[in-house]
């Protein structure tokens, strides 16, 4: 009995695979984020909102787009947090560090602010086209008074920054490229806007 018990587990245990274990991803920003000259808002506070878009961005699975437009998830790679959160997040580091405002807040603090930064994401995926891949990066930035609850600007940042290597790695150093590079245009932006 014995014998036949050690000779299933044996070939049983032949019979388990073992499963990769998942990269966890994030970008890292390497650039540090430009400092604007403008003193308008020098006195003023700056609230940065949560980035809102569609569903998908909120869920660490990392997506990607065939030639024929269907969306898949990597299956051995998925973001650190979700693209809502680090979008938010390095937005939110990328005002604080432009020097404009007194003070720029998360969307968590329950202290009161002269203006919200609204950040809604229209694009945030990468893109499989024959033997190259791409990154897509849109999103809208609207800076809105919270006395009058009136938009004083909105600008759309977008890019498209192709991806060294075909897979889950390549298109999250794309994005880290997409990022700097939209970042420094915030802090123009911005800069003008404080005039």
């Amino acid at each position: 009995m014995r014998v036949v018990l050690l000779f299933l587990a044996l070939l049983l245990s032949g019979c388990v695979t073992k499963k990769e274990p998942i990269a966890e991803l994030g970008i890292n920003i390497e650039k540090k984020h430009s400092v604007g000259s403008s003193q308008g808002c020098r006195d003023k506070s700056l609230k940065v909102s949560q980035a809102f878009g569609s569903m998908a961005l909120g869920s660490v699975e990392m997506s990607y787009t065939d030639e024929e437009g269907r969306i898949f998830n990597y299956s051995q790679a998925k973001w650190q947090d979700t693209p809502s959160n680090i979008v938010t997040m390095e937005i939110l580091k990328n005002a604080r560090q432009s020097e404009l405002f007194q003070s720029v807040l998360s969307s968590k603090s329950r202290s009161k602010s002269d203006f919200v930064l609204e950040v809604h994401i229209e694009d945030f995926m990468q893109y499989f086209q024959k033997e190259r891949s791409f990154i897509l990066f849109s999103y809208v930035l609207a800076l809105v008074d919270t006395k009058t609850n009136a938009v004083m600007a909105t600008k759309t940042f977008s890019t498209k920054i192709d991806a060294k290597t075909l897979d889950a790695k390549g298109g999250a150093e794309a994005y880290r490229f997409a990022f700097e590079e939209l970042f420094a245009k915030n802090t123009i932006w911005l800069n003008e806007v404080c005039k």
